[in-house]
């Protein structure tokens, strides 16, 4: 139970708010003379916390983490030494990539009212909910978008993105440093405007412009999905009434050659069965066999 002493006056406890002052004065300035400015200011959450209404800069000339159990209004990341998650993130409002962000084995999380800026990637997970037929949703960069124009949109689409040339499901030498892996979540019969962004480090020796293609792995083979349009100055290709999702990349080649992992010939009363086996195809409308007659090659199947 607190007592008031009536006797007190502003007066007599003006010597102990000076003592107060003095004593945090001389603290605070042994502070500025430690403190580095530059790494910015560590943010420390143990439990929940809405930062709402606000924008959470992470910036400055360390590495850094943003907290986990942080849901976000706005975030802005522009840290040249890199910013990575250390937990799944909810940003609500606008995300900011001046620089990369690093997911590792987090995810990003974006509701309807979310919205991407900036020209830089989160390398990692972005999941997306809340879709509308007609809305383009991003993913991270401002440019990495999909769009339902038609049927059931899924309730959630998560699309993570590797920055390096595809070797799983499949290797693909030939594609630009990116693999979009898009994984949608329920939806049917839909048709979907598909966006995807690159930078020019990212290339891989492949031509900007036309020639440059959306390529989708069909659980077999990378198999060219074309394109509907472009903007080499954005860095940007568009494919429009996409239906499957799963790994994409970019790739402005064609590749014919196939990689034959086995061929074997098995022989039986009026004939030779003949069966092979290949590793990679991309845009392969089949094979020709051939046999060698008399040092001349002669087809041996109708075409």
């Amino acid at each position: 139970m607190l007592k008031a002493d009536p006797s007190l006056t502003p007066a007599a406890l003006l010597p102990a708010i000076r003592r107060l002052f003095d004593v945090s004065a001389a603290k605070i300035e042994r502070l500025e003379k430690r403190w580095n400015p530059g790494p910015g200011t560590p943010v420390f959450n143990s439990g929940s916390f809405i930062a709402s209404g606000s924008t959470v800069i992470y910036q400055g000339t360390v590495a850094q983490v943003v907290a986990a159990n942080i849901t976000y209004d706005n975030l802005t990341i522009d840290n040249a030494a890199g910013v990575s998650l250390g937990g799944d993130t909810t940003v609500n409002g606008l995300l900011t990539l001046m620089r990369d962000l690093t997911a590792g084995s987090f995810t990003l999380t974006m509701p309807p009212s979310g919205a991407s800026a900036g020209f830089a990637d989160v390398i990692g997970s972005v999941k997306r909910t809340g879709f509308s037929s007609g809305t383009a949703f991003s993913f991270g960069n401002p440019f990495n978008t999909i769009r339902f124009d038609s049927g059931t949109p899924p309730s959630a689409i998560t699309v993570n993105l590797d920055k390096h040339v595809p070797t799983t499901p499949a290797p693909f030498a030939s594609a630009i440093a990116r693999k979009y892996t898009i994984t949608p979540t329920g939806g049917s019969s839909y048709a979907a405007t598909l966006r995807l962004h690159y930078q020019d480090a990212d290339l891989n020796g492949n031509s900007e412009g036309a020639a440059l293609r959306l390529w989708r792995y069909d659980d077999i083979n990378w198999r060219s999905e074309g394109q509907t349009a472009f903007d080499p100055t954005a860095n940007w290709v568009e494919k429009s009434g996409v239906t499957q999702f799963s790994p994409w990349t970019l790739s402005a080649s064609m590749p014919t050659a196939a990689t034959v992992e086995a061929f074997q010939a098995t022989g039986y009363d009026g004939g030779i069965f003949l069966e092979w086996r290949t590793g990679f195809e991309a845009s392969n409308l089949g094979f020709n066999l051939y046999r060698d007659e008399g040092g001349k090659r002669a087809l041996v199947n109708s075409q």
